[in-house]
């Protein structure tokens, strides 16, 4: 008789189990997103300002980086890969595939969260750069043409949420020593 309330104890634990490991995946998410969203608003209320110390340094870097991309067409040709790998294209790409292989497991609630979260920082590049509307630097002799608004960079963004994602949907079955490279790569 002991055996039974055991085991429906257990039964019912495990059923619990995938929503409280989501439910913590959840907070991890929420905790990272803060860890950027802070300093990133900071970063865009300098921008906005036009804090003269920003100004300098982005114009310091931009005039740096611009002048060695002239002189080194290598450099150029390593710079674009690694940008359209990183593009939201690319991003894309990736997601459905993650995506797809949710469906797949029979993990529906976590490729919607895949499909909403990919969507929603996409869209939310769009409404701060519509909001900040930072035009892209004017300069001599460009090495690249990127249509659009400069800050956010899309990039970035894509870049971050795609990691996080991808990691938070590994997450379960990374242990030790993987988990810790994981967590670092992302």
């Amino acid at each position: 008789m002991r055996k039974e309330p055991a085991a429906s104890s257990s039964s019912s634990s495990s059923s619990v189990q995938p929503t409280t490991r989501f439910g913590a995946r959840s907070v991890l998410a929420a905790f990272a997103l803060l860890l950027v969203a802070v300093p990133f608003v900071l970063v865009l209320l300098l921008v906005e300002d036009k804090w003269p110390p920003l100004l300098r340094a982005d114009a310091g870097a931009r005039d740096s980086l611009h002048g060695y991309a002239v002189a080194h067409a290598g450099f150029v040709r390593a710079m674009q890969l690694i940008s359209d790998s990183g593009s939201g294209v690319a991003w894309m790409g990736v997601l459905a595939v993650v995506v797809f292989w949710l469906l797949w497991r029979r993990l529906p609630r976590l490729a919607l969260f895949v499909v909403i979260t990919g969507l929603g920082s996409s869209l939310l590049n769009t409404v701060a750069k519509a909001s900040v509307h930072r035009l892209r630097p004017v300069l001599t002799n460009p090495v690249a043409h990127e249509p659009g608004l400069s800050f956010p960079s899309g990039h970035a963004q894509a870049a971050i949420v795609g990691y996080s994602i991808l990691l938070l949907v590994v997450l379960p079955v990374m242990h030790g020593a993987s988990l810790r490279l994981g967590i670092a790569l992302a």
